[in-house]
């Protein structure tokens, strides 16, 4: 090598490395040793590989290089490589040049740059690009460039989610194409101005065609970057801005909306600041207080609204509010009076609402308007509301009036005529007696209607709930309604479902809507009709039952159209029924408010001709008593009902389904050798209408209890076919459980009212009848003394506490209207004697025919016990009487006892004459009971006072004593609770029940 060209080898600032063919290194100049010093921190070495100072993945592509120099296949070859060094990461550029000797390579020079600082801004470079490509390529908006000439040289991706374009449909077309022509002639002269002016920034909005044929809105912003090299055009960023605008064009409307709402509105309407400045006022809010809109703007509001003082004397009722609350306090319909600009006075009504932004206040809205016509209106309302209020008291006072004066004559006539039923009377008698009868019923039940609708149209009707046995209440309605339908000939069928559990209830309203239904359905079928009254059960809530009510006819039937119509007061489905029929047209309006009022609904299916089904559901609440007493065991039962073809089977097809509901099968039979084929029958029953003479005599002479059904007049024929139970008509459960009872246990002394009822309950007890009517006065002593009490009578009140403080009584019958002192004054006056003697409690039952709602509880706040609303009856004075005085109903304290006794002592095992002194002897041993439960009860001597009430419980159990032991029996669970009683009032009980039942068994 020549002095020159080592001294520019030696001086280079370029690392030179010399390689022979064997990759090792020959020579290096100064600049090679620095770099390999730097980056390898090794010194380099004459005769070392090159390849040791490479990359190791460098050095397979250095290699191809190399070798493809040696053998003259490239003359030089430029690479790159990456090397690490110490700390850093470089990047290199070789250059491998060949030196040839006689043809033949034997050397190559190896030039090493450093471009990594070239590299770095390469990079840098590359990823700006790559980041605003993807900026574009992501951005909702869209980016375009538009060339001077108006061509559109660059649109982003984002133009095909906007307008539905691919950018190549785009790039290179006319941008002013696609805009719309109302828009074209200004975005044309803004972009020629931009060009113009070399504007570096501007902004304008223009619609412009989507590819589907609709129009975008489209916001741009627009960058003058014609004169940059790498742009040469107009960059437009541009937004699709079209929901925008209509939300805009929307509010536009919506607030040119309330502009007008505002200026027309009849309210006066003002906003106010936090400060109480008037904001904005409308036409009506300036006219009603007398100023213009331009006055009020920007007034305080407290000095344009003069608020008057409370108690303002035009408008006494109407308050004046503070303005001291902040307006977050939402005044909601406040009513006050104002005053206007010329003084004159309004009642209005105000509402603000407060205006809030951010969850911070800052102002309200007021509203207000007169109420001058309103407030005068409700006036004139409160005067006819009181009006017509004293107007209802004086009608009630008058129906109550009324109600007293006719149902004290209809009592004595209805109760005359029971009496003269039971008198021997001929044929005609009989007829005139029993139209008597008719009309008096009819007229009571006219006035019954008039109150009842009366208290429902006032609202002093009241649904009293209380446990009640369905069976006796439900059968009580049908039984009262069955004589009318065979006086009409109309058969009345019933199917009360004897599984029905105790139920709470107002039993006396469902009774009355009962009543009414059957009523009606006797009415209104001709005779040979039917009525079918059905009453069953279902599940219904937790502890209650779902009773179905409904009552089926084939009378005349009522039109489509007047369907709706009939449960209107006053209304019957054609004027001529009340012509034919009679009636007020209030029963199916009372009923079915009734019904609403115990939570059901009354509903009618009727075809005119084809008759008419009533039917309502009731939720009850079961009662405590779940099943009812003294079921007769129907295990192992057989039953054969006897129907022969040919005729109507509904009375049999009844029997068969109370039996079935009774647990009890039954097979149906159509003829006696069928019957004779079972063998074994333990009741056939068979209706006494179907039987001819040879029938009768067939069943006669069969060897099976025989129940017959028929009519109360049948009974004769009944006897004569010698049948065990005869069952009149309708068919009842609680006639089949007697019938079972005769049959498997013995007929009982006293019957029930089905099977015939032989000897009537008995009250044996004293009764103080106070009556001042001479005609009620013969009747309640002859009806007081057909169940067997002593009757003692006063004319008057006075008379009444005379009486009773010189005797002793086990009841007050008490007329509440009588002159001298009225009964509710006598009541009082017992009541205080009582208190202040310290004596038992005298039972005073008020006797009235007034009828309405309130009178009841004004009677028992008066101090009486019981309430009997005239006409009286035999079987309502015993109801009563039974339960107030339940001890004089005991099966051993009737009238007529002589079954009961023996009953009683044929359980003990001795004679009625052993058991008769042994009952005398306990009831004279009174005194070792009444004294030492007194004074244990005024000692609080618990422990005594329950071993004697359990002494005397268990001996007048045995005696069949019940009332006597039930009241031991209170005593002793009481005491044994230690609980907190009237001990010395249930004390003064067993003293009244003894003296009693010492009166009933004549013991001195």
């Amino acid at each position: 090598m020549n002095s020159r060209l080592r001294s520019l080898f030696e001086k280079n600032y370029q690392p030179i490395i010399l390689v022979d063919r064997r990759y090792r290194i020959v020579e290096s100049n100064e600049a090679a040793l620095l770099w390999v010093s730097s980056v390898h921190g090794v010194s380099i070495r004459k005769g070392n590989s090159v390849l040791e100072y490479l990359a190791r993945e460098d050095i397979e592509e250095f290699t191809a290089v190399f070798n493809d120099i040696l053998f003259g296949r490239k003359d030089r070859h430029l690479m790159f490589s990456v090397t690490a060094g110490l700390d850093s990461e470089f990047w290199f550029e070789y250059h491998l040049y060949p030196v040839s000797h006689k043809g033949r390579v034997e050397y190559v020079y190896l030039v090493v740059g450093d471009i990594t600082e070239r590299k770095n801004a390469i990079d840098e470079v590359a990823r700006n690009a790559r980041r605003y490509q993807s900026m574009i390529k992501n951005s909702t908006d869209i980016i375009g460039i538009i060339r001077e000439d108006g061509t559109i040289g660059f649109i982003s991706d984002s133009v095909m989610q906007v307008l539905g374009y691919r950018p190549a449909e785009l790039e290179g077309r006319n941008f002013l194409d696609y805009v719309f022509h109302e828009d074209e002639a200004r975005i044309s002269a803004r972009l020629k101005a931009a060009i113009d002016s070399s504007d570096q920034a501007f902004e304008f909005r223009f619609r412009i065609r989507h590819k589907d044929e609709f129009w975008v809105f489209i916001e741009a912003m627009g960058t003058n970057l014609i004169h940059e090299r790498s742009v040469g055009g107009i960059v437009l960023n541009m937004r699709d801005v079209t929901e925008r605008m209509h939300i805009e064009s929307m509010l536009v409307k919506i607030n040119r909306q309330n502009e007008l709402i505002l200026e027309s509105a009849g309210e006066g309407i003002y906003g106010i600041n936090t400060h109480g400045m008037i904001t904005f006022a409308n036409p009506a809010a300036a006219r009603m207080l007398g100023f213009k809109v331009e006055e009020m703007i920007g007034q305080n509001h407290r000095n344009i609204l003069q608020l008057l003082p409370p108690a303002d004397e035009a408008f006494p009722g109407i308050p004046a509010p503070g303005y001291g609350r902040d307006p977050s306090g939402g005044l909601n319909s406040a009513q006050f009076v104002l005053k206007r600009l010329d003084g004159t006075i309004f009642p209005a009504e105000c509402v603000v609402s407060p205006i809030n932004e951010k969850g911070t206040v800052v102002g309200a809205v007021v509203a207000f308007k007169d109420i001058t016509d309103r407030v005068q209106a409700e006036e004139a309302l409160r005067r006819s509301r009181d009006e017509a209020d004293a107007a209802n008291r004086a009608k009630s006072e008058f129906l109550a009036n009324i109600s007293h004066e006719i149902r004290t004559p209809i009592t004595s006539i209805i109760g005359f005529l029971d009496l003269l039923e039971d008198s021997r009377l001929d044929r005609s008698q009989t007829e005139y007696i029993r139209i008597s009868r008719h009309s008096a019923q009819t007229l009571l039940d006219i006035i019954n209607d008039i109150l009842d609708f009366s208290k429902i149209e006032e609202r002093k009707i009241e649904i009293s709930p209380h446990e009640f046995n369905p069976m006796i209440a439900f059968e009580s309605s049908v039984e009262l309604l069955s004589a009318r339908a065979r006086g009409k000939r109309v058969d009345l069928h019933a199917f009360i479902d004897p599984r029905l559990p105790f139920l709470i209830g107002d039993e006396l309203r469902i009774k009355q809507v009962l009543n009414n239904l059957i009523g009606n359905s006797v009415k209104f079928t001709p005779a040979g009709g039917t009525i079918f009254v059905e009453i069953v059960g279902g599940e219904g809530s937790a502890g209650s039952c779902r009773v179905r009510f409904s009552v089926k006819d084939s009378g005349i039937g009522i039109p489509q159209d007047k369907q709706e119509m009939i449960f209107e007061s006053f209304t019957q489905a054609d004027s001529s029924i009340a012509r034919e029929y009679g009636g007020t047209g209030l029963g199916l309006a009372i009923s079915s408010n009734l019904v609403k009022m115990m939570g059901g609904k009354l509903d009618l299916e009727s075809a005119v001709g084809k008759g008419s089904c009533f039917s309502f559901m009731l939720e009850l609440p079961i009662g405590e008593t779940r099943k009812r007493n003294s079921k007769p065991d129907t295990s192992e039962i057989r039953a054969a009902i006897y129907s022969p073809p040919g005729r109507d089977q509904a009375r049999e097809q009844i029997f068969e389904r109370y039996l079935r509901a009774m647990e009890i099968p039954a097979a149906v039979v159509s003829s006696f050798h069928e019957l004779e084929a079972m063998g074994r029958c333990d009741l056939a029953v068979a209706s006494i209408m179907a039987l001819d003479r040879e029938s009768r005599r067939k069943l006669g002479s069969l060897d099976f209890p025989l129940v017959l059904t028929g009519e109360e007049p049948e009974r004769a024929e009944a006897e004569e076919v010698d049948a065990d139970v005869f069952i009149p008509y309708p068919v009842t459960a609680t006639k089949i459980e007697e019938a079972l009872r005769i049959l498997r246990l013995g007929p009982a002394e006293n019957e029930v009212a089905g099977t015939g009822l032989k000897n009537p309950s008995k009250i044996n007890a004293r009764i103080l009848l106070a009556e001042d009517t001479p005609a009620n006065q013969l009747l309640m002593r002859r009806m007081l003394e057909k169940l067997g009490s002593t009757v003692t009578l006063a004319e008057n009140g006075e008379e009444a506490v005379e009486l009773w403080t010189k005797g002793t009584y086990d009841a007050v019958l008490m007329d509440v209207n009588m002159p001298v002192c009225d009964g509710v004054e006598a009541t009082r006056r017992i009541r205080h004697m009582e208190k202040e003697n310290a004596l038992p409690r005298t039972r005073i039952i008020a006797l009235t025919a007034r009828a309405l709602k309130g009178d009841e509880e004004s009677l028992i706040a008066a101090g009486m016990d019981g309430y009997l609303s005239k006409p009286v009856s035999l079987a309502s004075i015993l109801d009563v009487l039974k339960t107030a005085l339940p001890g004089a109903a005991d099966r051993m304290g009737g009238g007529d006892d002589t079954g009961e006794t023996a009953r009683t002592a044929a359980d003990l095992g001795i004679d009625e004459e052993s058991l008769l002194e042994l009952v005398e002897e306990f009831l004279g041993s009174w005194e070792d009971y009444v004294p030492p439960l007194r004074r244990l009860a005024l000692e609080n001597e618990f422990a005594e006072m329950r071993f004697l009430a359990h002494r005397l419980k268990g001996a007048s159990a045995n005696f069949r004593l019940h009332r006597l032991a039930e009241i031991a029996g209170e005593i002793e669970s009481a005491s044994a609770a230690r609980e907190t009683a009237d001990y010395t009032g249930m004390a003064n009980q067993v003293e009244t029940e003894f003296a009693r039942l010492r009166r009933h068994y004549r013991v001195n």
